[in-house]
């Protein structure tokens, strides 16, 4: 079954869909509710709905309804047919450009916990440095998550997940020896739930099925819950890169895929239109007093995500993660999922090609 294509996938063609409508009905004196019965609607208030939302650009006539409005219009359907046709191309492009850019920060995020795995070891190596430090504990690790359905999720700390490997609350025994958790989602109900971490010395993520989620997941919950997390300044590869790794640059893209700003660790400089600037200062306030946060994000219309209720208040909705946003000056919100940068109000800002910095977002929030 082919999926719906929303009216605001292909916003320009579903005007044109909805004018060409409203046009003809009203060139013949029509009113909503003859024409929902000349087309043979039995419940005419569903009918006069379901005209207006295609008038209103908020739907489309599917299918036989191109031919049975027409038909009610004693038109030929040809040219809506048509209109109908180029919605539906365009809106087939829009949900191809939407995968992309999913799969896109879904590599982005991956590759966050690729690093977890791949230097687990120099991290433990410094725990005490960095659980001491508040600026490196704190390290937001966007794409390690604990969910619990019915109960919430939140995204782990570098230091909760140093802690959790130390006491064994993100460690789960296996056949094949113990697994540090990374991601945890399941049910408490159930008690099923699966599990992505590493292995001590391994080289790759793994996937893996356990018994018992609820028993795991809810202490962690509770206790990322019941403290105060403000935000670092930095990110897990500028940790790492103080720690002696070579990092890539990290790239900022506009929409059309032009590189406009690169980033480098090593020396705490950002190019760009603006010349080269130092941003060390920024990293090393630690915080960013209070102007990034994590803000857990309910959306009743996002069919994609998961549905849940959260217990306590009691709230139905659909969780769809927590993601980073960053106050600008003119106390406007501006959204950061793993690898990208939106404005007030959802326009593409940047496609980065790695997780940035919360300074460094800040930074191009303000003068970027």
């Amino acid at each position: 079954m082919n999926q719906v294509i929303p009216a605001s996938w292909a916003p320009v063609e579903a005007e044109r869909i909805g004018n060409w409508i409203r046009e003809r009905r009203e060139t013949q004196g029509l009113g909503r509710l003859e024409l929902a019965e000349r087309m043979g609607y039995q419940n005419l208030d569903h009918g006069c709905s379901r005209i207006a939302s295609w008038e209103s650009h908020r739907d489309y006539p599917r299918g036989d309804r191109v031919a049975t409005l027409c038909n009610a219009l004693d038109l030929d359907a040809r040219p809506l047919a048509m209109l109908v046709s180029a919605f539906l191309e365009e809106g087939r492009r829009t949900r191809r450009t939407l995968q992309d850019e999913s799969d896109r920060q879904y590599r982005v995020g991956r590759a966050e916990l690729e690093l977890l795995c791949k230097y687990h070891g120099l991290l433990v190596e410094h725990r005490s440095d960095i659980l001491a430090a508040e600026r490196l504990s704190m390290i937001r690790i966007g794409s390690s998550r604990v969910q619990l359905s019915l109960v919430g999720a939140t995204t782990l700390t570098l230091g909760e997940l140093l802690r959790g490997w130390q006491d064994g609350s993100l460690v789960v025994p296996t056949e094949s020896g113990p697994l540090f958790v990374l991601r945890l989602a399941g049910s408490p109900l159930s008690g099923g739930g699966s599990v992505v971490g590493f292995r001590t010395g391994g080289t790759a993520l793994e996937v893996t099925r356990i018994t018992g989620c609820g028993r795991r997941a809810l202490p962690v919950l509770q206790a990322a819950r019941g403290c105060e997390r403000p935000a670092s300044a930095w990110s897990l590869s500028q940790l790492l890169c103080s720690l002696g790794v070579e990092v890539p640059d990290i790239r900022f893209s506009d929409p059309d895929g032009r590189v406009v700003w690169r980033y480098r660790y090593e020396t705490g400089e950002i190019s760009g239109p603006a010349g080269v600037l130092d941003l060390r200062l920024m990293l090393e306030a630690g915080s960013l007093n209070g102007r990034a946060w994590w803000a857990p994000h309910w959306d009743q219309s996002a069919s994609e995500s998961l549905t849940i209720g959260q217990v306590a208040p009691l709230q139905g909705g659909r969780w769809t993660g927590e993601f980073l946003q960053i106050r600008d000056s003119s106390r406007h919100t501006w959204s950061a999922p793993p690898g990208t940068l939106y404005r007030p109000g959802g326009a593409l800002r940047y496609r980065i090609s790695a997780i940035a910095s919360p300074a460094v977002l800040g930074w191009l929030v303000e003068e970027g």
